[in-house]
């Protein structure tokens, strides 16, 4: 290659899909083109068979043939061309009337350990969808390596014959999109979003750039150019879909238990101001003193700054959830009045059976605040019976500490400041009737919730 010298440049576009150089060796000049075999065909009218150069036509057939061929086999095909030229600037103009010179053939197997990553993508509800450049023979034959059973593929010639009424159904039917240009890919990504799907895009290459940014997350590698990792939100470190799968299932669990948060916090608040706003309407006292009110909260947050660390169960994982406030509040209105009913019952028990005063009931009722706030942590953190989820071990000694001093606290130090005396064991045991039921009436409202409303 010491013999050559390079003098003018046509650089790589999207719509020729090749690109020329001007070169010169000992004293003569010619254009070498190289791009996709199609594109390259289309400037071809002669063929160089072992240094003759005859026309095209009679050769065509055989050269269309081991192409496809060839792409059926998953190889991907970079078609070479040139010509003697005595110019010294070149255009795009120049590419016309050329000699086809043969096809350089590239083997890029999938890696291991990929097709397990989409086995895997598919149990976790994701749908792995190929947009390629590539000739349509080659992404279906990688499409059926990977477990991707397509007869019918979308080429971007297809695309530009719908509209987006008639695109938006395909895109969502068909998984391997072929031939596409840079637009075709922001194109398909746009439309997929517009169906409620949340959609993910992951490319390397200039070409990827305008589907990265159209995309609700894009994903880029370490080795893509720059601008698409600029483009991107992430970047992978590793090439691994593996990486981008514990990625998914890390998100979906810091969800969850974003979401165990809000179903606890909501629904026993709400539980807690009601029965606090009807019973004050009714007793010549507070129910519950101001630095009473504030000690349940804080005890409560202890486990509750665990719920991060919770074990969430597969099922919650197995499908991607999204944002629903129709929903939390369906479970605050219903867990919510559930805790109300059962503060009800605990009002009775203290006023007409125990016949407490106000120390008493305001004990009696932080108890059961505080106990109740441990059946709700261990049940609804799960949609299984409390007993088959097993909780993160933060969450189980928090709890198991919450429960121990909402019935010790009244024995301590702490308890007289905060005013609250020591109950009788007939009234202790009563209380933890109350809690226990409430536990069993919050198993069977979950399981008739989430048969009904699904999340």
């Amino acid at each position: 290659m010491t013999n050559y010298k390079k003098l003018d440049e046509v650089p790589f576009d999207f719509t020729r899909k090749r690109l020329s150089i001007l070169v010169e060796q000992n004293g003569s000049q010619f254009i070498i083109t190289k791009g996709t075999f199609k594109k390259v065909m289309e400037v071809c009218t002669y063929v160089d068979n072992n240094g003759s150069i005859e026309a095209i036509e009679s050769y065509r057939k055989k050269i269309n043939t081991l192409f496809e061929e060839s792409t059926k086999k998953g190889l991907r095909i970079i078609a070479l061309a040139y010509k003697p030229l005595e110019e010294k600037i070149i255009d795009r103009s120049i590419e016309k009337e050329m000699t086809f010179l043969g096809m350089i053939f590239l083997d890029d197997p999938v890696k291991a350990g990929v097709v397990d990553s989409v086995k895997q993508m598919r149990t976790l509800g994701i749908t792995l969808k190929i947009l390629t450049g590539d000739n349509k023979n080659v992404s279906l034959f990688v499409g059926k390596q990977l477990g991707i059973s397509e007869k019918k593929v979308l080429t971007g010639a297809d695309l530009n014959k719908l509209d987006d009424i008639a695109l938006i159904k395909k895109v969502n039917e068909i998984d391997i999109f072929a031939e596409l240009e840079p637009s075709h890919k922001e194109r398909i990504v746009n439309l997929l979003s517009k169906s409620g799907n949340v959609v993910g895009y992951i490319g390397d290459g200039v070409n990827d750039v305008s589907a990265i940014q159209a995309a609700d997350v894009g994903i880029s590698v370490e080795n893509a150019v720059d601008v698409a990792k600029n483009t991107a939100d992430f970047i992978l470190l590793e090439k691994e879909l593996k990486v981008l799968i514990n990625g998914i299932i890390t998100g979906r669990k810091t969800f969850v238990n974003t979401i165990k948060y809000i179903f606890m916090t909501t629904s026993a608040n709400f539980g807690n101001i009601t029965s606090m706003a009807i019973i004050s309407m009714f007793l010549p006292f507070l129910p519950l003193l101001p630095k009473q009110i504030l000690a349940t909260n804080f005890i409560s947050d202890f486990p509750a700054m665990t719920i991060p660390s919770d074990n969430v169960d597969d099922d919650w994982i197995a499908m991607p959830k999204k944002w629903n406030l129709k929903f939390i509040k369906k479970f605050m209105i219903r867990f919510g009045l559930l805790s109300s009913c059962f503060d009800f019952l605990t009002f009775a028990i203290l006023i007409y059976i125990t016949k407490s005063d106000q120390e008493h009931f305001r004990s009696g009722w932080f108890m059961v605040t505080i106990l109740t706030e441990f059946v709700v942590l261990w049940v609804l953190r799960s949609k299984k019976v409390f007993y088959k989820s097993k909780p993160g071990k933060f969450l189980l000694f928090t709890t198991l500490g919450m429960f121990i001093l909402g019935i010790g606290l009244p024995y301590t130090p702490l308890g007289k400041i905060l005013e609250l005396s020591v109950l009788s064991l007939q009234t202790v045991l009563m209380l933890m009737g109350v809690v226990v039921l409430y536990g069993i009436a919050n198993e069977i409202l979950k399981k008739y919730f989430y048969r009904t409303i699904h999340f």
